[in-house]
């Protein structure tokens, strides 16, 4: 049952739920309820926030999924209102539903591929157009004064690689590397040497070729198959794909890949749970990870030096990325990229900016060690 149909069950005594005989009781409970939270629904016009056809609104009774799906499927679209706000106002008018449990099998070796084709690998050519020159897809540091994208990045870029306190020679290892990006900066800025993975052939070829004659190598490969050890290991948005059931053997890995003395700087957006469409249609078996479960994974393996909050960038920084794409939409239009797959992006990446400007998740960075240490300092 989905929120919208339980809160419809409000004051109905035994909660047995209200009977629409009529579509146009549908409409009329779905255009009263969201009217409350100050979303106006209905046919195009003035004054209407999201433009509905009539089949979105039984789809909107059906919580999450339904609602993605009828942007997806051009059921609605916005009208006054952009879907970040149209988000926004949905939390603070409590119509969006919790998060939910992904099932543990979908993070699990047999399993965990399956994000990187469904989405990573949906072509490199969209990824260059919508990311930054570093081709880094998280959470960018607006906070330090960037007055762009790529402004935003490098400064995650230099704030998370002083961190870490690099040194020439430095061996680090990035697990969930993406495009590559990361191993380059650290590689121009400090000289270091690196080995990254990822799950996604299309981003390990662009990493390849990106730093091309730098002694960095790129490996399609599971965390939990990895071998040698490093002096540093960092993971930038990888963490959401683990799974709470995988938490301790991704940190068992940390543990044995790690050099004496070294660190892990774990990079993630936190919140816990998943949002339902956004499981099924982007990110396939994610599941946001919580402080207290991190804190429990590492008992006896690391130690929390520093725990650093920036949540409220992931907004400009979602934004941004809605930006770029809608700019690159005609040049990338075509049998690869259709309508329905820029309108589900675009309802993903406003859709999360709404929950980030929302503070309903965030997005941190904790700092481990195997043992305390002294006159550790913090970076911001």
């Amino acid at each position: 049952m989905s929120e919208l149909e339980k809160d419809a069950s409000n004051g109905a005594s035994n909660d047995v739920q209200p009977v629409f005989g009529t579509m146009a009781d549908v409409v009329e409970h779905v255009t009263e309820r969201y009217g409350r939270a100050g979303i106006r629904l209905g046919a195009e016009g003035a004054d209407t926030d999201i433009i509905m056809t009539p089949g979105a609104y039984a789809r909107f009774m059906e919580g999450e999924m339904g609602i993605g799906e009828s942007f997806q499927d051009n059921l609605c679209r916005e009208g006054s209102m952009t879907i970040r706000e149209f988000t926004m106002k949905r939390i603070r008018g409590r119509l969006m539903e919790p998060p939910r449990k992904t099932k543990g099998y979908q993070q699990d070796l047999e399993h965990s591929p399956i994000v990187a084709r469904e989405h990573y690998d949906i072509g490199n050519d969209y990824f260059r157009a919508m990311l930054d020159p570093y081709m880094q897809y998280s959470c960018g540091w607006y906070y330090k004064g960037a007055q762009n994208l790529a402004e935003a990045q490098e400064a995650k870029l230099l704030g998370t690689g002083t961190k870490q306190r690099l040194s020439a020679g430095d061996t680090v290892l990035d697990i969930g590397c993406g495009f590559g990006g990361l191993l380059r900066f650290y590689h121009e800025r400090w000289n270091t040497r690196g080995v990254g993975t990822t799950l996604s052939q299309e981003q390990a070829d662009f990493a390849r070729e990106s730093n091309k004659g730098l002694p960095n190598e790129f490996l399609v490969r599971d965390y939990r198959n990895l071998e040698g050890q490093f002096d540093h290991i960092v993971s930038v948005g990888m963490f959401e794909h683990v799974g709470p059931e995988h938490y301790e053997e991704f940190f068992d890995a940390c543990v044995r890949l790690l050099k004496p003395g070294g660190d892990v700087l774990l990079h993630s957006i936190f919140g816990g749970g998943m949002d339902p469409w956004l499981e099924a249609n982007i990110f396939r078996g994610g599941e946001l990870p919580t402080k207290p479960q991190v804190e429990n994974a590492i008992k006896g393996r690391f130690i929390a030096m520093d725990w650093h909050w920036f949540g409220r960038d992931y907004d400009p920084t979602a934004m941004a990325w809605n930006a770029n794409m809608k700019a690159a939409r005609e040049t990338l239009r075509g049998e690869k990229y259709d309508d329905r797959f820029f309108r589900t992006q675009d309802y993903y990446q406003q859709a999360c900016a709404g929950r980030f400007a929302s503070r309903i998740i965030t997005a941190g960075q904790v700092h481990l060690f195997k043992e305390p240490t002294d006159g550790y300092q913090m970076v911001r």
